[in-house]
């Protein structure tokens, strides 16, 4: 069933009160009958839930969000924006933990693509990572040292071979023409 408009839910708060229904024994029933009556159609738990909200908050329009965003805060979308930026291999999960964000991880992964970032699998890995940096400095001194020539090595030109069927994936920013 869809939203009612702001109208339709001030219009079934003024039956209510115009009816005087909050007397009577079966009050949401009945405004659920009244409603129907004035071409407001909305189910009975639909109708009782607009009224508590108006018991308790006496607004019946929907919550103020900051800048649409009603889950995260300005602050924690430019934490995100940045830590994507520095390291782009971050998941959407491990953003979570790393900011203690109360949202779910599709919800981290819709924020980051509103922000621009597209999740996107690379068809080749960079040469030097973070992970091997070490272990290629090491290895190229050691054969400076023994003075290796590599006349019995194959080279492949600064790139990767991937031999398993799953794709590393990465950030990367979309930027409008």
């Amino acid at each position: 069933m869809p939203r009612l408009s702001i109208s339709k839910r001030s219009r079934l708060i003024a039956i209510f009160y115009h009816y005087d229904l909050e007397r009577t024994h079966k009050k949401y029933e009945r405004l659920f009958e009244l409603a129907e009556e004035e071409e407001i159609f909305i189910s009975k738990q639909h109708a009782s839930k607009i009224m508590v909200k108006w018991f308790n908050t006496k607004s019946f329009s929907n919550f103020s969000r900051i800048n649409g965003c009603t889950k995260i805060t300005n602050h924690q979308l430019n934490l995100l924006n940045r830590a994507v930026y520095h390291n782009r291999d971050l998941t959407a999960k491990k953003l979570k933990f790393m900011f203690n964000l109360d949202v779910s991880v599709r919800s981290v992964q819709r924020y980051i693509n509103i922000m621009g970032w597209v999740k996107i699998k690379t068809k080749y890995c960079q040469a030097i990572s973070l992970k091997n940096k070490k272990e290629r400095i090491v290895f190229s001194k050691m054969f400076k040292n023994l003075k290796d020539t590599f006349h019995n090595s194959i080279f492949i030109d600064e790139s990767t071979v991937q031999a398993t069927r799953n794709a590393h994936k990465m950030w990367h920013k979309l930027y409008a023409n």
